[in-house]
């Protein structure tokens, strides 16, 4: 795997930062717990945990006494671009919350019943297929118990699809907030932008908000950009349209200023404030600590009520964590993949609550210090040959902290699959009986279109009582998926092409008997059928072909995309019988037929097309006979 360190100058940055540069006002103190925290020095320790977990820049509020106490932003919104404190981060699923406040003030106001199906005030086209949809609640959609899969097409295809009884089960769903948002929509006759903007931003004075990008994209121009582990740059999300569960751009402030509306007594009724402490489903059937209310993650023990919401998008993570009884909490918002692995560190050195159960829910966030911030550092420093020797020494030395190899496969798979499988191998062969390398194998296997493979590790997870954050919903889903894809290449061994004597003909890329590594999409070509696209450098295309008359043939495939050291090759059997490289493609974008000859022999034969070239697709290839 080869990551190139981009991101230069961020250590000279972070260093300047910790000795010189200050954002805000750096004397001062504040208070916070009844006691007063010196600013400059709080300034400091965020500044030097950020360098040392490589978090780009973050937007940190603390709520104490139900007021915000302290705000402040950090770091670069990329390189070397400073942010400032009205530089706004994505929310991502805190975007729900704001949302949310609206819901309560209409059940306040008596225009929704957060118990009344939806259907009532708003039918859904896309849910009509399914009867249970009729009995999807608010309280259900904002609690996540509605049944919809998260967004369309995770399940099955282009179909929006309710996959467990409404009420009953904890199944996060974006979707379910953007039908409640319509619902809301209808209930008031404005559109979402209009709603939020008079019944939550204006009145709550939440300046630096935005539920989405100005037509131009021009607004707001202060904006953050999202960041993989490795510190690499990701192209920023600039929706000109707003996404109700995950769209909203903001600053932690104002975040803040939300929370205190929802549970400061003002703003919404004792009536609603119950409500959203209610227990809808458990997060886990054997905590009943630990469960989703209408609208956040609740946690209970003897003395306090912790609330909880995390929000991820790509390279964004943010959070927020509110004790109802102390009446503090805080507020953080990043930049990065990584972004949560500071927040035990910044909870432990401010509002100082007890997020251990919620800690242990971040399978793949493991806090502040361990050993994979330790190796992404070294990767930092001296580049990824050297962080994975650090990576060997650790593993022969057995002084590897536990699921280190499991967090580090989830962050390089995506870059590099094979040596993702090779580290949660190593990591099996250390503990065998642990469930999550199993389920990461499984998802590796599955992005691969390896279904049976997938499938078995998927089994082996759930033998060995494997449990994740979604109640084994998730791992439910990818059985099914797995199946269901089985199935489909069964029925698929009935796909055949003939090339008639002295006729020529087409095989189509999607109508393969099996394949590897291979994605199907939307060709884009002028037939605008269907097309096949490799997304590994093993993809490969098998195809049943009936030869009428041995002989030569001009084989031709319309292709799209680049090779450079690559070579496609189509056999038939174990012989290769005509091969396109570089030299063979036109030095035009979009799609080409490029043309060989092929000697083929008559009869039944198995033809593979190796497609090794991640950029490269197929729309089809085809035989013509040579006279």
């Amino acid at each position: 795997m080869m990551i190139r360190s981009a991101y230069k100058g961020f250590l000279f940055l972070m260093t300047t930062l910790l000795t010189s540069h200050a954002i805000a006002q750096e004397a001062g103190h504040f208070n916070l717990g009844g006691k007063q925290v010196d600013t400059g020095s709080f300034n400091q320790q965020i500044r030097t945990l950020m360098a040392e977990c490589n978090i780009p820049a973050t937007s940190v509020a603390l709520i104490d006494n139900g007021a915000v106490v302290f705000f402040n932003a950090y770091g670069v919104k990329k390189d070397t671009d400073l942010v400032t404190k009205e530089t706004v981060f994505e929310a991502c699923s805190l975007s729900k919350t704001f949302l949310l406040y609206a819901v309560y003030k209409l059940a306040d106001e008596g225009r929704l019943d957060l118990d009344k199906p939806l259907y009532e005030y708003l039918e859904n086209e896309r849910l009509k297929h399914d009867p249970r949809y009729k009995k999807i609640t608010a309280r259900m959609v904002m609690s996540h118990s509605s049944g919809i899969e998260n967004w369309s097409g995770f399940n099955n295809g282009d179909t929006l699809e309710i996959v467990s009884e409404p009420g009953t089960k904890y199944v996060y769903s974006g979707e379910g907030y953007v039908y409640l948002s319509e619902v809301v929509a209808t209930i008031l006759q404005k559109k979402y932008v209009d709603y939020m903007k008079e019944r939550v931003l204006e009145p709550l004075q939440l300046n630096h908000t935005y539920t989405h990008f100005t037509e131009d994209e021009k607004h707001p121009d202060n904006y953050a950009i999202g960041h993989d582990p490795f510190g690499r740059s990701y192209e920023k999300w600039i929706n000109t349209e707003p996404e109700p569960a995950s769209g909203i751009n903001t600053v932690a402030n104002d975040y803040a200023k939300l929370i205190l509306a929802i549970f400061g007594g003002k703003n919404l009724s004792a009536t609603r404030i119950h409500d959203i402490m209610q227990p809808v489903v458990k997060l886990n059937e054997k905590d009943s600590t630990a469960f989703f209310g209408p609208g956040f993650v609740v946690l209970r023990n003897a003395t306090d009520t912790l609330i909880y919401q995390g929000g991820d998008n790509e390279g964004w993570k943010a959070c927020v964590l509110y004790s109802v009884v102390q009446k503090k909490g805080l507020v953080l918002m990043t930049n990065s993949d990584r972004g949560l692995v500071m927040l035990d560190r910044l909870n432990q050195s401010s509002v100082n609550l007890d997020i251990r159960p919620i800690l242990s829910k971040l399978e793949f966030t493991r806090q502040y210090p361990n050993d994979v911030t330790t190796l992404l550092a070294t990767y930092k420093k001296k580049g990824f040959s050297q962080m994975i020797k650090t990576l060997d020494e650790l593993i022969d030395s057995r002084k590897i902290q536990p699921h280190t190899l499991n967090e580090l496969s989830f962050l390089i798979y995506q870059y590099d699959w094979r040596l993702a499988q090779k580290l949660l191998h190593k990591n099996l062969a250390m503990t065998p009986s642990d469930s999550l390398s199993y389920y990461m194998l499984g998802a590796i296997a599955f992005r691969l279109k390896d279904y049976n493979e997938a499938r078995d590790c998927f089994r082996q997870a759930r033998q060995m009582k494997f449990a994740d954050f979604d109640n084994n919903y998730a791992l439910d889903l990818w059985l099914s998926n797995c199946q269901r894809n089985i199935n489909d290449l069964q029925t698929r061994s009935a796909n055949k092409t003939t090339i008639q004597p002295g006729q020529k003909a087409r095989v189509e890329s999607e109508y393969y008997n099996r394949m590897y590594a291979m994605e199907n999409g939307n060709s884009e070509d002028t037939d605008n059928t269907n097309a096949v696209m490799s997304i590994d450098k093993d993809g490969w295309l098998e195809y049943k072909v009936y030869v009428g008359k041995p002989g030569k043939y001009n084989v031709s495939f319309r292709v799209n995309g680049t090779l450079n050291k690559e070579t496609v090759t189509l056999k038939s059997g174990t012989k290769v019988v005509a091969r396109i490289d570089k030299s063979s493609l036109k030095e035009v974008e979009g799609w080409n037929t490029i043309t060989t000859t092929a000697q083929l022999p008559a009869g039944w034969q198995t033809m593979k097309l190796n497609m090794p070239a991640t950029t490269m697709s197929i729309n089809w290839f085809e035989f013509t006979p040579v006279r």
